[in-house]
Order: structure tokens, then sequence, then C-alpha cells
């Protein structure tokens, strides 16, 4: 069951991140990986907070993720990681730019990529500021978003890539972990880039939920996730995590009893159908984007 700390009065709606679940997640995860010779490379977006990527690189992270250019500018600048992947394809000269000066700063700077115009581009801007660029070719493994569609496919882009000026190939990376999509995807890949003298020195799975069992994909060398750090109602669904585990919560206050049976609280959703912790008083019967509609039992006044 999960336990409420007292707070201290906050203005609410209120976001709260309990700092002792947080750290004992980033704990958790950094020893699972460890103990099975994975490489943690936490996604930063989830919390997008320089003093939480401390923690995880101060528990052992290998690197960070990062989704977009603006998370790599705060965090370089933040100077919590020298070793940091951009997992989104970079496409048009301003971005493009921007990486090529990031890279000059962090010891390792590398990205993905999934298609022949975003390679051509981050290799005329590597030539033009003259500086390398570490890649990793995307892949689809059944998801059904970025990535190759095939192993051949992932092959045929890193050969292209490679005889592109300044271009450094590395390895392969999926969202999510599944099986057999990613099991299969990747066998063949690797059988693929063997039989071609390529060598991958890299391969990066990722997403929460495939943490705990990262360790069934044995050509997995490092993996990502980011909503660990807090845990929310997908993890606990889908069992990785325990409501007592979720680190972060929002804080709000009954405005209104209209009857004995319903109160109406000052936090909403902009998403339907949000399961919530539960609890032994009330159950939430509706939900909008200002407020929320709360079951009360009936309690006794002791």
């Amino acid at each position: 069951m999960v336990s409420y700390r007292a707070m201290s009065p906050l203005d609410t709606p209120a976001v709260t991140v309990d700092l002792d679940i947080m750290e004992a997640n980033i704990r958790r995860v950094q020893a699972h990986l460890d103990r099975h010779g994975i490489a943690n490379r936490p996604h930063i977006k989830t919390h997008k907070i320089p003093a939480i990527g401390r923690m995880q690189m101060a528990g052992g992270a290998a690197g960070i993720t990062c989704q977009k250019l603006g998370e790599v500018e705060v965090f370089t600048d933040a100077g919590v990681a020298d070793d940091v992947l951009l997992t989104f394809n970079i496409l048009g000269r301003d971005k493009t730019d921007r990486l090529m000066a990031l890279s000059r700063r962090l010891r390792r700077l590398a990205v993905v990529l999934d298609n022949e115009v975003v390679a051509r581009g981050l290799s005329e801007a590597a030539a033009s500021h003259g500086v390398d660029v570490p890649f990793l070719v995307e892949c689809d493994t059944g998801f059904g978003r970025n990535g190759v569609q095939t192993p051949d496919e992932a092959l045929e882009l890193a050969r292209a890539t490679m005889r592109m000026s300044r271009m450094d190939f590395q390895g392969l990376m999926t969202f999510p972990n599944r099986d057999p999509g990613t099991r299969v995807f990747f066998e063949r890949a690797l059988q693929l880039f063997a039989r071609a003298g390529i060598p991958v020195r890299t391969v990066s799975g990722g997403g929460t939920p495939g943490i705990f069992t990262a360790q069934s994909f044995a050509m997995l060398t490092e993996h990502r996730a980011g909503t660990c750090v807090y845990n929310d109602v997908m993890v606990v669904a889908g069992g990785t995590a325990t409501w007592d585990d979720c680190a972060m919560r929002v804080r709000a206050m009954v405005v209104s009893r209209p009857n004995d049976g319903r109160a109406v609280l000052d936090a909403g959703s902009s998403i339907p159908r949000r399961r919530y912790p539960p609890s032994p008083r009330s159950t939430r019967s509706s939900i909008s984007r200002r407020a929320a509609s709360v079951r009360a039992w009936a309690t006794s006044s002791t």
C-alpha cells in the first residue's frame, strides 16, 4: 500500500517528488544492469533536471541519453556527462551547426539516424566544422516508429553513411526491446555486419518496461530508460515497479463536497482513463482537464 508522508502546506495542485524513492529507483536499475554487464545510459527526457542526471552518473551510469538538442545543451552546460547519445534524427543546418558546436565540448556525442538525407546533412556539417560524428543506425524492431525496417536496410545505410566524410559507424539501436522482434532483427543484423567485416561496437536497447529483461537479449551492450527514475502507472501496470516505487505524486485539494459520497479536487488530467494509486477511502469516478471527481467512502470522525 502506498504511504503518504506529511508535507508542509503547498499551493495545489503541486507535483512532488520523494527523493528517497527516486534515489532507490536509480540504485535498483543500476544494480540490475551492472549485475548483467550491460551499460546504463539513462534517458533524461523524463526528468530534464541536471541534478538528477548527476545522481544517475554518480550511481554508475556510463553516460546519458537525450532526445533533443536543447537537452544536450542544458546538460552540457551543467557538466553532467561527457558521453551523450542523442536519439532523434537531426535535420537542418541550424540544428546540425548546434550539434557540431556541442561535439567540440564533449568527449563523445553520438547520434542516431535512419535515412541518408539525415546522414548527408550530418556529414556536410561535420566536414564544415572539422569534427567526426559517431553514429548508430536506428532500427525498428517492431514498435512501428523511427528506424530502418530490415537488417539488410541497416547494413545498407551503415555502409552508405560510412562512405560519407567524417561519419564514424559505432552500432545499432532500437526502442523498445521486445521479443521476438528485437532478438530476431539484431541476430540477423549482426550476422550481416560480421560477414561484411564491419564491427558493431554498440547495440543499444531501451525502455523502462524492458530493463529487467534486458539480459535476455545477449547482444545488448547498453540500455536506455527514462521513466524508471520516477515510475508511473504504465510501469506499475506492466509489473516493472509497484506503487511504492512511484516517486512522483500530484498533491491536490478537495474544493467541493456536493454530497456525502462525492468530493471534487482541484487537479485534473488531459489524458483520459488514467489510473491512480489505490486509496482505502476513495476511488476516482471522473476526470477532466481542470478537475477530478472522487467517490468518498464513509469514515468515522475519529
